[in-house]
């Protein structure tokens, strides 16, 4: 792959027996990256040679569960972890500090997970029912609500993420 040119987009989906992305790592120009459902893979590359890789999408990869080479990549801003059950929010401790990481969306397993990552890793946007499980309230309300959600729609409004409020039914 670094052969092939000047590669900014890269989105690698579905291929059959692909275990080694250490070719990745070499992708200098690289500035968004997208791995889904590649359950051969194991790790993740050393990332510290891509100045300009600022986006990074993990979906569906079930062989991963160590994120720490995400915090090699000089230039992360915005990291989104989906269908990632497997993944432990103290996997995101090594990307605590990170200097340019500035967003982050999880989907890890269950809504207790999302928010326990939430809190080794506080980037906005902030999940859905996070501050409500903060204050208290009861973790089985936080699922209805958020099952509620899912069918009007989520949206961010200054860094939370909430129910659309033109869809919100309880809204006049």
């Amino acid at each position: 792959m670094p052969r092939v040119g000047r590669i900014e987009e890269l989105e690698i989906w579905r291929v059959r027996g692909l275990d080694d992305l250490a070719a990745i790592g070499e992708m200098l120009a690289l500035r968004t990256l997208w791995l889904e459902a590649l359950p051969q893979v194991r790790a993740l590359p050393d990332l510290s040679a891509l100045t300009e890789l600022r986006t990074v999408t993990l979906h569906t990869m079930k062989g991963l569960r160590d994120l720490s080479s995400l915090a090699t990549a000089p230039a992360l801003e915005d990291l989104a972890l989906i269908a990632m059950p497997q993944v432990e929010p103290e996997a995101l401790r090594p990307l605590a500090g990170h200097p340019t990481l500035r967003r982050a969306h999880w989907n890890i397993g269950s809504l207790k997970k999302t928010f326990e990552a939430h809190d080794v890793l506080p980037l906005p946007p902030e999940p859905f029912g996070y501050a409500d499980w903060r204050a208290g309230v009861p973790y089985s309300q936080i699922r209805r609500a958020f099952s509620d959600a899912l069918r009007v729609g989520l949206v961010e409004v200054d860094g939370r993420m909430v129910i659309n409020p033109s869809r919100d039914p309880r809204v006049d």
